[in-house]
Order: structure tokens, then sequence, then C-alpha cells
């Protein structure tokens, strides 16, 4: 069950990577969530080797699929796959 739930996570987030460049970071983005129960900010940046500014742009653009935001704050947030 939980897998199956991991995969349908990937593959949503996925189809959102569909025509971008190659070098983008995106998919790197959604397979960190995918591999990893609890990112934040800080360390998808430090991980992916850019700006935290970056991932905030790259989890606007995932939208609607974007894992559910877990400590519910401004500061210090955490998402994740539930």
């Amino acid at each position: 069950m939980c897998l199956d739930k991991l995969t349908l996570a990937r593959e949503v987030m996925m189809g959102k990577c569909k025509g971008r460049r190659r070098n983008c970071r995106l998919p790197a983005l959604v397979d960190l969530f995918v591999s990893t129960p609890l990112v934040t900010i800080a360390t998808a940046a430090k991980t992916l080797n850019v700006t935290p500014q970056a991932i905030e742009a790259m989890l606007g653009d995932l939208g609607p699929a974007c894992p559910r935001e877990l400590t519910q704050r401004r500061r210090y947030r955490a998402w994740g796959i539930v």
C-alpha cells in the first residue's frame, strides 16, 4: 500500500516535469521527495546545489501535485508524502 502511494505520487509529480529543459532540477526534487520522508527547503537546496529561492519556485511549479506541508508554519517548513 505504501509503495503504491509513493509510486502514484511520483508519477503525478513527474507529469509536471514534462516539457522542461534537460538541465531542470525539478525531477531531482521529485526523486528527493520520494526517497526522503521529510524534506525542508534547506536540505533540498543543499542536496540539489541550488538556492532556497529556487526550491520555493520549484514547489510553486508543482502546484497541486506538491507533497503535503507537514509543519503548517511560515518558517522552517517541511514537506512529505503522507
